[in-house]
Formats: structure tokens, C-alpha cells, sequence
């Protein structure tokens, strides 16, 4: 099992223990992860680290986090919020919780495969070609052509992959093996978890094909 590693005001520890939560819960004999536990994750994701340009990117997950809260009942699970916009044939209206749920999971693996290419790609310190393996695998497919072009020119404006390690842990590089590998296998638990759930029911496996 992962570990929470001390270290001030590290970012990426923030996310890795939000994550280790939701681990936790799973391994647990109640595992149903509640929405707020979940919103707790993609809060974490504090895009404005990386520069004013990155600022819009938390508004929009900001955004996401809300739809998701204003969609859902105080103490409500992921597994009941999905089978109640199926119940509420809510599930094509593009701000119900359970398409945000999705949208928010996929950043949480975006994070997760861009992490993975950082670790085994040691070679160049340009982030570049790391985080569009990651976009075109888990976003790419479910985005237009607009979408993309502005996509990869954002990505132009992320700092050198050395500078973005030294962002995520605040300068402190003995964290980042242990770290970056509790993430890696912390998240790959919760998006397995959550990919579960939606195939449980044929309208939640439809959002995943289609979203």
C-alpha cells in the first residue's frame, strides 16, 4: 500500500493522498466511493503552478467539480448517481454528474500515463512528446480537430520536463520516484474502480464509448 510522504506544500503529494483515499475506501468493507471523496481528487489539480496560461484550465475543472455537486444528493455514491441519471434518462445531457465523473477520470489517468513516459523516458527533458502520448491515448479519440490543434499548442507553453518534476514535488527530488509511483499505482486502482461501475450498466458503458 501506498504511503503519504512528508513534504511541505508538495502538489503532487496533495493529489497522490486525495487519490490514496479513494484507494483506501475501495479496499475497504464499504467500497463505494461518495462524490465528495471523489470531487477531492481533480480539486487538487492545481494547473496555475504552471503559469498564467494554465489558470483557465482550473476554472474549468473548478467548473466540472460544481456540475458534478449541483448533480448529485449530500452522501451519494458514484455507483447511485449514475443509476439515477440513468433512472432520470439524464444520461445525454452534457453537464450530468456522471459525464463530469468521466471527464474528471480522465484527467486523473491522463495524469497517471503522462507520469508513466516521464519516469521511463529519461533520454530528453522535453515534456512535449510525454504529454501528447498521454492526450491523443485518453482525450484525443473523443476530440475534434479545433479541440486538438489547441490542445498541443497549450501544450507548447508547459515548462521542461525538469522544471515540471521540480514544480509537482516543490524542488524536492528525492520524492520523485516514491511519489510518482504511488500515483501510478494509487490511480490506476480508482480509474479500474470507476470504469467498473460505469460497465455495470449498459447506458454507463454507452458514456464511456462515447465521451
Amino acid at each position: 500500500m501506498a504511503h503519504s510522504i512528508e513534504a511541505p506544500d508538495c502538489p503532487l503529494r496533495n493529489v497522490v493522498d486525495a487519490v490514496q483515499t479513494l484507494v483506501n475506501t475501495i479496499n475497504s468493507e464499504n467500497p463505494h466511493i461518495m462524490i465528495t471523496q471523489f470531487v477531492e481528487v481533480p480539486r487538487r489539480f492545481d494547473m496555475s503552478v504552471f503559469g498564467i496560461a494554465f489558470v483557465y484550465l482550473n476554472w474549468q475543472i473548478e467548473e466540472k467539480v460544481d456540475l458534478i455537486l449541483q448533480g448529485s444528493t449530500p452522501e451519494e455514491t458514484l455507483q447511485a448517481l449514475l443509476e439515477r441519471n440513468i433512472a432520470e434518462r439524464a444520461t445525454h445531457n452534457g453537464d450530468n454528474g456522471s459525464i463530469n465523473v468521466i471527464r474528471m477520470t480522465r484527467m486523473i489517468e491522463m495524469a497517471k500515463i503522462l507520469l508513466q513516459h516521464i519516469r521511463i523516458n529519461e533520454g530528453s527533458d522535453s515534456i512535449i512528446e510525454p504529454l501528447r502520448t498521454a492526450y491523443d491515448q485518453v482525450f484525443g479519440p473523443y476530440h475534434g480537430t479545433i479541440v486538438k490543434k489547441t490542445v498541443y499548442a497549450l501544450m507548447e507553453l508547459f515548462p521542461t520536463k525538469s522544471n515540471f518534476i521540480n514544480i509537482i514535488l516543490n524542488d524536492n527530488e528525492n520524492l520523485a520516484q516514491e511519489l510518482i509511483g504511488n500515483y501510478i499505482a494509487a490511480s490506476e486502482v480508482v480509474i479500474n474502480y470507476i470504469h467498473d461501475v460505469f460497465m455495470s450498466k449498459e447506458e454507463g458503458a454507452q458514456l464511456l464509448r462515447q465521451i
